[in-house]
């Protein structure tokens, strides 16, 4: 994933960022839970393995999900962006990259979760797609998740420490 521009932040802006942390950090919030009419959605979802006998092969609504939030990214690609502000310092920057990465929680034969980091999504078709998450889904079955989970955790202790 290259960074594509880091934009550092303008006074209105820290302003801005200054006071939405405030906000947050004070003030109490109220959620919003929305339920849209996906009949139609589901339905064209399904279209797209008629025929398809192979199981591997078969495009899944998480997939399809992934595609529809890669395409809006690509369209909105400042929301494609990591915000980094620090308000002690009261100090921020907007660093957008190019490639379009997914994280996703995927279940492991041993009945445990995990999430997946697939990479450069944006530019896959839905096959493709299809593919690159078998193929991780693949990969994960056949390590000793204990193993890579004790070298992330080390890697992030040492970095920590530095």
């Amino acid at each position: 994933m290259a960074l594509t521009r880091s934009t550092h932040f303008g006074i209105a802006r820290k302003i801005v960022s200054n006071m939405t942390a405030e906000s947050w950090e004070q003030i109490p919030h109220a959620g919003l839970v929305y339920e849209p009419e996906v009949t139609a959605f589901l339905a064209e979802c399904k279209k797209l393995n008629e025929g398809c006998t192979d199981k591997s092969k078969k495009i899944t609504i998480n997939t399809v999900m992934i595609k529809v939030i890669c395409e809006g990214l690509k369209a909105a690609p400042k929301m494609n962006a990591h915000l980094e502000f620090n308000r002690k310092l009261v100090r921020g920057c907007l660093h957008e990259f190019d490639h379009v990465d997914v994280s996703m929680p995927a279940l492991l034969p041993n009945g445990e979760m995990m999430t997946l980091n697939m990479h450069d999504m944006g530019n896959k078709t839905l096959t493709e797609m299809t593919e690159a998450i078998n193929d991780s889904l693949r990969r994960a079955k056949n390590t000793d998740l204990n193993e890579v989970m004790f070298e992330v955790s080390l890697d992030n202790t040492l970095q920590g420490l530095k």
